[in-house]
């Protein structure tokens, strides 16, 4: 079986909408190789920051609702829950996270991940057993 591994909206977001056609390229080949090892986790939270995201940056609801479909098909997607709010909770109080950094962090908690890939939090840190790493680090 497949470690689990959360990726993070501000990684998606650089997949979908390149700004750096260098970052894009290094950042496209990490996503194919990581669903090529790994099974990827996503939540309903990250796929919304995602589509509020492209929307807002004149992406069309036709090619929203087809991203969203690949989400579906290609990652497994957590749900709230009031136990995650309150794992959110918890972290932002031991952690000092931000509302929305505590929530994706108990997702992937709550989903059995061993590593969550994001940019916006502290590359290399542990948090219950589960290893947070910048992979934009690391391309």
């Amino acid at each position: 079986m497949k470690d689990l591994v959360f990726v993070d909206s501000n990684i998606w977001i650089y997949a979908f909408s390149p700004t750096d056609r260098d970052q894009y390229v290094r950042i496209m080949a990490f996503l194919k190789k990581l669903f090529r090892e790994k099974q990827v986790v996503v939540s309903f939270q990250v796929i919304n920051e995602v589509c509020f995201y492209l929307r807002k940056n004149g992406f069309p609801e036709q090619k929203l609702k087809k991203i969203i479909g690949a989400f579906s098909k290609r990652c497994i997607i957590t749900d709230f829950s009031l136990s995650l709010l309150e794992a959110a909770s918890d972290l932002r109080k031991k952690h000092s996270f931000s509302y929305w950094d505590s929530l994706i962090t108990a997702s992937a908690i709550s989903a059995g991940c061993t590593t969550l890939y994001s940019e916006d939090m502290q590359d290399s840190r542990i948090i219950d057993g589960m290893h947070i790493k910048n992979p934009l680090k690391r391309l």
